[in-house]
């Protein structure tokens, strides 16, 4: 009886604690570092992306931890961050209030703000290199805001802001190398950049 009770516990609870974090290993020998993949349970056009990230990036050589919100204590500086929709407001509010220090790059992944700061002022002012990625199926707030944020990059100066427009539809389609594929090579370009390598 005893037994059977452990066993129904350990089924019903070990997917909850398999949501809230999991951690994905470099498949490489060595790594080239984390990236902090937030991908919320609530979005669902963003699970197909996060899973393909989750999968592919470690092949390339990242260590991948996916967690389901974000945290309420600042993430390692020295990781990189990706996060989508919504959860760039939130990351951007939560910094700004709590002091985080910068990570090592950020991704958004059709990001918009619906508080302060304004999102397009958060990202100048983040001296962490950006990248961007907006497309046509993103939430009407990205979309309304997505050149206001080149423009202030631009007149900024901010040389380590880049903004791809990605013509996949990555809330419906299957095949995500190309995107992929191009985070991870921002991302190494980004890491040789800031350690000095050419």
């Amino acid at each position: 009886m005893l037994l059977r009770t452990l066993l129904i516990l350990l089924i019903a609870v070990h997917p909850a604690l398999q949501a809230a974090e999991r951690l994905t290993p470099s498949h490489t020998a060595g790594t080239l570092g984390e990236v902090l993949l937030v991908a919320p349970v609530g979005a669902p056009g963003f699970a197909a992306l996060a899973s393909a990230l989750e999968t592919q990036l470690p092949e390339y050589g990242w260590q991948v931890r996916r967690v389901d919100a974000l945290p309420e204590s600042a993430p390692d500086p020295d990781s990189v961050w990706l996060v989508e929709g919504a959860t760039a407001g939130t990351l951007a509010s939560r910094m700004a209030e709590q002091r985080w220090l910068t990570p090592l790059a950020l991704v958004l992944i059709g990001g918009y703000q619906t508080g302060e700061p304004a999102l397009d002022q958060f990202l100048v002012e983040l001296p962490s290199a950006v990248l961007d990625v907006v497309s046509d199926w993103d939430h009407p707030l990205s979309l309304a805001d997505r050149l206001e944020r080149k423009r202030q990059a631009r007149r900024s100066n901010k040389t380590n802001y880049r903004q791809w427009r990605s013509y996949l539809n990555y809330h419906e389609g299957e095949d995500h190398d190309e995107l992929v594929s191009r985070i991870h090579g921002w991302l190494k370009r980004q890491l040789r950049a800031s350690r000095g390598i050419r």
